[in-house]
């Protein structure tokens, strides 16, 4: 059972990477999932349920293997009516998730090949 403390720690700690609170604002119109162009897709994507996920923890949302589906595009903070920063929320995952060494297996891959090759 996640605590509202637990809740508030997993916010102010993107608040911190972002410099900003604008995921406080986002109250999950789903504007940013109906113009994803990843999540036309797949079904698995969904910038929106991510983006909660983060709110709610963090943990969960760098495990996510959807996350990595994300094609930086930034269409998502683009088409935002709160201008949450959805895209950089995301990318933000990503670095947490890399620090963490929680890459899918593909993606650990492809970066071992590129340090050691320059390429994949």
């Amino acid at each position: 059972m996640t605590r509202l403390s637990d809740i508030t720690i997993c916010r102010e700690e993107i608040v911190k990477i972002l410099g900003s609170d604008r995921i406080n604002y986002c109250y999950q119109c789903g504007t940013c999932t109906a113009r994803c162009p990843s999540a036309h897709a797949t079904q698995t994507y969904n910038p929106r349920r991510l983006l909660l996920k983060a709110r709610s923890s963090i943990d969960e949302a760098i495990l996510d293997e959807a996350l990595w589906l994300c094609s930086t595009c930034h269409t998502c903070d683009d088409v935002c009516p709160q201008d949450v920063r959805i895209g950089s929320v995301l990318v933000a995952l990503m670095n947490i998730a890399a620090a963490k060494d929680k890459l899918p297996d593909g993606f650990a891959m492809g970066l071992k090949a590129i340090s050691e090759q320059g390429r994949t």
